[in-house]
Parts: structure tokens; sequence; C-alpha cells
């Protein structure tokens, strides 16, 4: 039996096809959870607009503009990064903190100031 390197192989993928997998197994309960849903909202609601009442069909449209935009541009990862920094930023200032430079990259971001407290630290 040859033992096999592990050199090559990148954690990323593994990481990767654990998450696909988890995925996978999940949707049974997504589809599931989706039909109970709209089960429900027929049940109760009043049928307005595609058989669903009109915050029901406004929630779908979000989220299938949410999944086509995040699919094309992948911008929303990018600026959950920019909002959660910002709030650190805003709340540095209220501390009395100087901010001294911030960095926001698409997947993480770091701001500089001056002291840290517990509200800082704790921000969203």
């Amino acid at each position: 039996m040859a033992i096999r390197s592990t050199k090559n192989r990148s954690p990323g993928r593994t990481l990767i096809a654990a998450l696909f997998a988890t995925g996978f197994l999940l949707l049974p309960f997504a589809i599931g959870l989706a039909r109970g849903l709209l089960w429900a909202e027929r049940l109760h609601g009043r049928p307005e607009v595609l058989g669903m009442s009109a915050p029901a069909a406004l929630f779908v449209m979000g989220f299938l503009a949410f999944a086509v935009l995040y699919a094309a541009f992948r911008i929303p990862a990018f600026l959950y990064v920019v909002a959660h920094e910002f709030t650190h930023v805003l709340f540095g200032l209220f501390a009395g903190a100087r901010v001294s430079g911030w960095n926001v990259k698409p997947e993480k971001g770091s701001v500089r100031i001056t002291h840290h407290g517990i509200l800082v630290l704790l921000s969203p």
C-alpha cells in the first residue's frame, strides 16, 4: 500500500467539499421548510400576487433578487465586511478613540484605532 503525500492538497478544497456535502444534505430540509411556509401562507394569508399575500410575494422577490445579485457580483460579502468594520470605527469614535486607518478586503478587514474598549471590541 502506497503512502500518499498530502503536500499538494490544500485544506481549502477539503473545506469546500465538506461545505458542499453539508449543503447538499440539507436540501431536503430546505425544500420541506419552503413547502411548509408556502402551505402556511396559503392557509392564513389572502392571495393577492402569485397565490401569495403581498408581504410574502415581496419576501420571495427580494430573496430571488439577492440570489441573482450574489451569484452575479459577489458584492454582498464585501458590503458586509465594510459595514462590520464601519461599526468598529463608529464605536471607536463614540468611545473617544482616534481612527488611524482601516483596511477592507472582500474577505476580511481591520481597523486601527488609538485605544480599544469592550464596547469597541464587541460592536457588531
